[in-house]
Order: structure tokens, then C-alpha cells, then sequence
């Protein structure tokens, strides 16, 4: 998913001046602040996670979303 790239890589991304992301536009279209649009995204992506079907490696899609940390200081 490529969701999961919009939510870790959010920092350097607004460094950088990279494309729009999931972060991003959820920050322009709903006004939320950079954290909240970056939590936002997060569970967006663990509720995607969570909608998969089970994995044929035997991993949950629980384990898979703990695996994803929700990523913090989105000024940095």
C-alpha cells in the first residue's frame, strides 16, 4: 500500500517539497494540523489492514498493523 510510504515518509517528503500525500491532502481538504492528518492517515491504514484477507505466511492482520508505528513530529 502506498498509504504506508504517505505516512512514514511525511517529514522528508514536506522537506523535500515532494508531491501531494495521503497526509497532505487529508491536512489541505479537512483543515486538520499536520499531526492530526498524519493520525488520521494512520487509521486509515490500520483499517485497511485490518479489511485484508488472511495472509497464506500466517501473519494477522493485527500483527501487520503493530508493525506500522504511528509516526509523530511531523514538523521535523
Amino acid at each position: 500500500m502506498a498509504w504506508i510510504n504517505d505516512v512514514h515518509s511525511v517529514a522528508k517528503d514536506l522537506v523535500l517539497g515532494e508531491p501531494p500525500s495521503l497526509v497532505t491532502v487529508l491536512a489541505a481538504e479537512r483543515g486538520l494540523s499536520p499531526q492530526a492528518a498524519g493520525d488520521t492517515a494512520y487509521e486509515m491504514l490500520a483499517a485497511a489492514v485490518e479489511d485484508l484477507p488472511p495472509s497464506s505466511t500466517g501473519i494477522s492482520s493485527t500483527a501487520a498493523t503493530r508493525r506500522t508505528r504511528r509516526p509523530t513530529a511531523w514538523s521535523r
